[in-house]
């Protein structure tokens, strides 16, 4: 059965975007100065004052911006300070991991991908292609499941069980492919083989034909922070080559550890 969107819906959505616009407008010209009134603000993005208002209390609410009475001024706010931070980091780490993802396309002729996990979905931050000159920013694409990729995979492996299966709790693993893992049962056995052997496998479970074998990088708590991957033809990417590429990757991402200041977990990959 075909679900159609009601006129309603479409409304509702279309109202919700404009704000969402809106409000970033508002940030951004925040962010370009040291404060503004409410009346400068609307303004300087050509919104009316009552908006303005609207959308100031609301970001408000979320820390995005403060209030500031004794100048009776609009600020940035803490959590945009936060959302700073995490940029700069993954910008530390895209810098960090590119020597060695540069290193190792040349020594093995394959795509090196970087990439981290955001609400089980996996985020690619860079891209070495050897076939290709420079690295690149991976395009837009639809999300990749954890449970379908090797960087997913790798990071995963990294938790306990238990966490897994709360991560995991009222998710579906949805398959992308006929080899793609369905069942909650499998997904722990193979991390737990992905933790023994050192680095994790996409055996064609995101795309057919492509292989991909991944391993984790750590930060100075000793959790997952993001995982470095080979991706291969299945053709190429045989069963031998599985493990001299699995070691030599996940020989990479000890060393961007290394390099990020970070630490594995001492004994195996569980973190704490």
């Amino acid at each position: 059965m075909i679900h159609r969107e009601k006129r309603g819906d479409r409304s509702r959505s279309a109202i919700g975007v404009r704000s969402v616009e809106r409000a970033l407008r508002l940030l951004e010209q925040l962010s370009a100065g040291d404060g503004a009134t409410l009346s400068q603000l609307a303004l300087e993005t050509r919104l009316s004052v009552s908006t303005c208002h609207r959308l100031l209390t609301t970001l408000q609410s979320h820390g995005f911006v403060q209030f500031e009475r004794n100048g009776s001024q609009w600020m940035i706010g803490h959590r945009t300070l936060a959302v700073g931070v995490a940029f700069s980091r993954v910008r530390d780490l895209v810098g960090i991991a590119h020597h060695v993802m540069s290193r190792l396309a040349r020594e093995t002729g394959e795509l090196v991908n970087l990439g981290t996990m955001t609400d089980n979905d996996i985020v690619f931050l860079h891209r070495i292609d050897p076939r290709r000159s420079g690295a690149s920013s991976p395009a837009a694409r639809p999300a990749i499941p954890a449970h379908c990729s090797s960087i997913g995979k790798a990071i995963l492996s990294t938790l306990h069980d238990d966490a897994v299966r709360e991560d995991m709790a009222g998710r579906p693993l949805l398959p992308l492919t006929e080899r793609s893992i369905t069942r909650q049962r499998q997904l722990l056995a193979d991390l737990r083989h992905s933790r023994d052997r050192g680095f994790a496998l996409d055996d064609e479970e995101n795309t057919v034909g492509l292989r991909c074998v991944a391993a984790p990088i750590f930060d100075e708590f000793r959790r997952p922070k993001a995982a470095v991957s080979i991706a291969a033809s299945a053709g190429r990417l045989n069963n031998e080559q599985v493990a001299i590429l699995g070691r030599m990757v996940a020989a990479s991402a000890s060393e961007i550890t290394a390099a990020c200041g970070g630490s594995a977990p001492k004994g195996s990959w569980r973190a704490s």
